[in-house]
């Protein structure tokens, strides 16, 4: 148990993992096209626990986390090419580009969710631990707090590129290439 550097860990059969909205953005969108090394150790641990048949859990608050990273930086972008402040709501949501983009993502949601050993997880929101969550997020964003105690909760490892992961004391496995 602890922090593992994914060149290292061995992948065993039939063991879960939840994959933390980064690793999905570097294997599913555009956005880390440069993170040459990332993607190609990241592709391997995925190719590697769909060919020891390992459960994926994913959340909907991963989808979420997908869909308004890539639109955030739509928008960023929009502004940088545009070379002014633009207003999100009023300038972006409705848009070509908007639309455009949420076609994309809701591409790179389908391609997730068509893979084989993925498995929707229920939140456990009615009973997970809140107060972990709220001491952690001093340490972490929500979200990630929130992910470590659903890994408690379901008993999975966590992938991840996100180093904040390692500032909590936990008995889960984080994997990453950050190790």
């Amino acid at each position: 148990m602890g922090i593992i550097n994914v060149k290292d860990y061995e992948i065993k059969s039939n063991c879960s993992f939840i994959f933390d909205t980064n690793i999905w953005l570097y294997l599913f969108s555009s956005l880390h096209d440069k993170a040459t090394n990332e993607i190609k150790y990241y592709s391997k641990f995925l190719e590697d626990t769909l060919s020891r048949n390992c459960t994926i859990y994913i959340t909907s608050s991963i989808i979420s986390e997908i869909t308004n990273v890539i639109l955030r930086a739509k928008f960023r972008y929009l502004e940088e090419v545009k070379g002014k402040k633009l207003h999100y709501k009023k300038d972006f949501v409705g848009s070509k580009e908007y639309e455009n983009t949420l076609k994309g993502i809701n591409t790179i949601v389908d391609s997730i969710l068509s893979i084989d050993n993925i498995e929707k997880v229920n939140d456990h929101f009615n009973s997970i631990d809140l107060e972990n969550i709220k001491n952690n997020s001093f340490a972490v964003d929500w979200n990630d707090s929130y992910l470590l105690e659903l890994s408690k909760m379901i008993q999975c490892k966590i992938l991840t590129n996100d180093s904040d992961f390692f500032k909590i004391n936990t008995d889960i496995d984080i994997i990453s290439l950050q190790a």
